[in-house]
């Protein structure tokens, strides 16, 4: 599987899109397109979106623990 629909995703599953991924992270959007057709070649980058997609998802595992121990 390409990086970029391992990207796409993980960001659905966090519930967040792509453009808000990208204003988060500080990456242009026309790169992460650029990646649905070459792979990434720089790893920054991808450290950036792995952090903020990490952030998101613990963030809605926390939501989901607190309104299932309400």
């Amino acid at each position: 599987m390409k990086t970029y629909q391992k990207i796409k995703e993980r960001a659905d599953r966090a519930g967040i899109s792509i453009r808000e991924l990208c204003r988060r992270t500080g990456i242009h959007k026309q790169t992460l397109d650029k990646w649905s057709r070459v792979e990434p070649q720089t790893l920054m980058y991808l450290e950036r979106i792995n952090d903020e997609l990490g952030k998101q998802e613990d963030a809605n595992l926390k939501k989901y623990l607190d309104e299932r121990n309400s």
